[in-house]
């Protein structure tokens, strides 16, 4: 049974046998995706140990495929009834307490061979969270409990299994229990490259800078003509190319001549002397209760913390009466732009750059 997103964001199902189907689950990080997929979960029925040789061969045959068959990178899940019972090892160490079966050594042995083990024999429970199996006898009276389910995985990925125990659930009338694991995955995506930094076309507006900047790009374009002829096949110009020349000579020119822009921190708006002050005496109180610790210097500390938490609070207030207005005179006054802006600093949305060119009249947008 899947849920909806779950099922959104199945890939395949594939029937290995009667006893095995594989279901793979993509991943949601975009960065990930058409890669190696993140899930692949394998559902699995071993034979009773009253099978015969051959049975069991086959069908550690055909596992032993398909785990071969997943990328070490994927999350591997195999869940199910293996019909063996683990007993107490290293990799197993909080197993259920019970004599061993004629599965036990193929179970343990396909588990080592593939750096694996059970999630539910890992945690430390009591016995009651630990055995999957009731079994009974012709009379219909309980014959023993048994660990016989196990829900397997990478050792890997030991670290990303958080719980994992037995429980039943009266709705399904079953002799076997609902083993739950919980586990939480932490994807890691390549890094991204990094972007080019943003340059200050602001600063052409220095006549130095701009005249430099034009005798770079012209220079750096120029140099473009001694390449072979920008020419299509028929012997026109070719100007998509020329284009991208020119797009690259101003780059260049930009990066050797202008500054870039740096990353400034924002500020809150209601930081003003009045909390670096009280921030100074909550450090000063501060450094006193650690070298002379007393009752005195940590009330002294207390009453610092509590001055400074009171200043934020009155700045604040004091910061939106003032934008409330500053947006009401913008209303009355038909300024929808200083109203906006105002609303801005109260939500903390940026501005977003203008296309127009500033200036009220077509003289003053021209200088700009």
């Amino acid at each position: 049974l899947l849920g909806l997103k779950a099922y959104r964001s199945l890939q395949s199902v594939q029937f290995v046998s009667s006893r095995i189907l594989v279901y793979t689950f993509g991943c949601s990080n975009k960065s990930l995706k058409g890669k190696v997929p993140q899930l692949v979960v394998v559902v699995c029925y071993a034979p009773t140990s009253a099978a015969s040789e051959e049975h069991k061969r086959l069908f550690y045959s055909d596992m032993q495929r398909v785990v071969d068959g997943v990328s070490r990178h994927a999350f591997l899940s195999l869940l199910g009834d293996w019909n063996a019972r683990l007993q107490v090892s290293p990799s197993s160490p909080w197993a259920f307490v019970q004599e061993p079966n004629k599965n036990s050594v193929l179970f343990s042995d396909f588990l080592s061979a593939n750096s694996l083990f059970s999630a539910n024999c890992a945690f430390r429970k009591k016995p009651g969270k630990l055995w999957t199996h009731l079994s009974s006898n012709s009379h219909g009276n309980t014959a023993g409990r048994y660990q016989l389910d196990h829900a397997v995985f990478r050792c890997r990925f030991r670290n990303s299994i958080i719980d994992s125990e037995a429980f039943t659930w009266r709705p399904f009338k079953s002799d076997h229990r609902i083993v739950v694991t919980s586990m939480q995955l932490s994807l890691r995506a390549p890094k991204l490259p990094s972007r080019d930094p943003r340059i200050r076309w602001q600063m052409l507006a220095d006549p130095d800078l701009k005249s430099e900047f034009v005798t770079q790009t012209l220079n750096k374009f120029a140099a473009f003509q001694f390449l072979p002829k920008d020419e299509g096949e028929d012997g026109s110009p070719d100007h998509c190319r020329r284009y991208s020349n020119l797009t690259e000579a101003v780059t260049k020119s930009a990066k050797e001549v202008l500054p870039i822009v740096v990353k400034e921190k924002r500020k809150a708006p209601w930081l003003d002397k009045r909390v670096v002050e009280k921030r100074e005496a909550l450090r000063a109180a501060q450094s006193r209760h650690r070298v002379h610790k007393s009752q005195a210097t940590r009330l002294a500390w207390q009453l610092a913390s509590k001055a400074l938490s009171e200043q934020y609070v009155q700045n604040q207030r004091e910061f939106i009466d003032q934008q409330i207005e500053e947006v009401l005179d913008a209303n009355q006054n038909e300024g929808a732009a200083a109203a906006w802006r105002c609303i801005n600093n109260l939500t903390g949305r940026r501005a977003h750059q203008s296309s127009k060119v500033s200036g009220a009249t077509a003289s003053e947008r021209l200088q700009g």
